[in-house]
């Protein structure tokens, strides 16, 4: 979670150096990326639990075991789900990002169907390509939405 705290400050900093203020646009999405960062963190971590219980490193799988360590990444990408449904509604998007938060929804079920406790083997699919078409497609349909509406970004 040490790096999803310094990347939700990202959105919260470019809004203050950009605008001069605080509000809960860039906090909403700051709590997006804390909870998603956070729960695929987790699950990646889960291949190095005998490693880091080797060495005495405290990530959540070594410290809680993988089964909670893939329930406290369910629950964070739960977070992540609420937080993009909160960040739609304060920064006033459209349909077209309201369905990307479902799409976005969808796809962190189904990376945690790739997972199980006892076979970490697509771990890799679940890290790299499901969250790089969440990203992707959050970023093209956030975009489409505000050109469609017709709103600078």
């Amino acid at each position: 979670y040490w790096l999803s705290a310094a990347l939700m400050l990202s959105p919260i900093a470019a809004w203050i150096a950009i605008r001069g203020d605080i509000a809960w646009t860039p906090v909403s999405l700051a709590a997006v990326v804390f909870f998603w960062v956070g729960g695929f963190d987790i699950l990646y971590a889960c291949q190095d639990k005998d490693f880091d219980e080797a060495n005495q490193l405290r990530s959540i799988p070594a410290r809680w075991g993988i089964p909670r360590a893939l329930k406290i990444a369910a629950v964070s990408h739960l977070l992540t789900a609420i937080s993009l449904f909160v960040f739609w509604q304060v920064a006033g998007l459209g349909m077209i990002f309201l369905v990307g938060i479902v799409g976005v929804t969808l796809l962190l079920v189904y990376e945690h169907s790739l997972v199980r406790a006892d076979d970490l083997s697509r771990v890799g699919v679940a890290f790299f390509q499901v969250n790089a078409v969440i990203g992707l497609g959050l970023l093209l349909l956030g975009a489409a939405d505000l050109w469609w509406r017709g709103r600078p970004g």
